[in-house]
């Protein structure tokens, strides 16, 4: 692609799509990598990413991407890099008129960070904020690249983060309103993995065993049809956490299964 780009004779406007059509390979080769578990090549190609949507004025690719290396600084545990980030593109993103998915993917991760920093009044702001972004929208799903952002994968995002907020009963309430199963359709069994360890995490910590444990079992039911260093490190986080039950019967039944 970097040979293309230089190679090829072009006006500014198939220039800028080629920026932009770059900047979307490079973006995928980073998620790729950040589902591998390799933070650092990840970040190399959302950063790439970021400066070839830029230099084709592909705004609404910007800022996805933009979306998708804060939410990794935060899994790495630094959400003050990426509320920086946020920051840095919220202007020029807000100027542009971003899809409202991806409007709602900026509140998102900047609620995730301020969760992390324990900001709760900001964090609620914020994910009210994402709420609304996503109750206005009047466009196709299939036209914004955070498509996947849905009502019911809202909740689930929404409740995992209340879960940082230490706040497990309103986390259960968000995630049971949504239909796990039906995400699980749309974006494949590994994201039906993760979303079902937050579910299993939230019901643990409010007592709920049997609801846990069901979803912890159909997560590796999930977790054995694909791989996933993502939803493999959210699965044995979960282990780790049902081990602390391993006196039920159902806790030992379930941590008998291996992927």
């Amino acid at each position: 692609m970097t040979a293309l780009q230089g190679q090829a004779v072009r006006d500014k406007t198939i220039g800028a799509k080629l920026h932009e059509l770059m900047a979307l390979a490079t973006g995928i080769a980073g998620w790729t990598a950040y589902d591998d578990g390799d933070h650092a090549t990840a970040a190399l190609h959302y950063r790439s990413a970021i400066k070839l949507a830029d230099t084709g004025r592909a705004a609404e690719v910007g800022a996805y991407f933009a979306t998708l290396l804060a939410s990794q600084h935060c899994t790495t545990g630094h959400p003050a890099a990426a509320l920086d980030l946020l920051e840095s593109r919220a202007a020029a993103a807000r100027h542009a008129a971003p899809s409202t998915q991806t409007a709602a993917a900026l509140h998102l991760v900047a609620a995730r960070a301020h969760a992390a920093l324990n900001d709760t009044t900001t964090c609620l702001r914020e994910l009210g904020d994402a709420c609304s972004a996503l109750e206005t929208s009047t466009q196709p799903m299939a036209r914004s690249l955070a498509s996947w952002l849905t009502t019911s994968s809202l909740e689930i995002e929404t409740g995992r983060i209340l879960l940082a907020l230490d706040r497990p009963r309103q986390a259960c309430r968000h995630i049971d309103t949504s239909d796990i199963s039906d995400v699980g359709r749309h974006l494949g069994a590994r994201q039906e993995c993760i979303y079902r360890t937050y579910a299993a995490q939230a019901h643990l910590r409010v007592g709920n065993l049997d609801v846990a444990i069901e979803h912890a079992h159909r997560a590796q039911d999930c977790l054995d049809a694909v791989v996933s260093f993502r939803a493999a490190a959210s699965m044995e986080r979960l282990r780790r956490n049902i081990s602390s039950f391993a006196g039920t019967p159902q806790s030992r039944e379930f941590l008998r299964r291996r992927a």
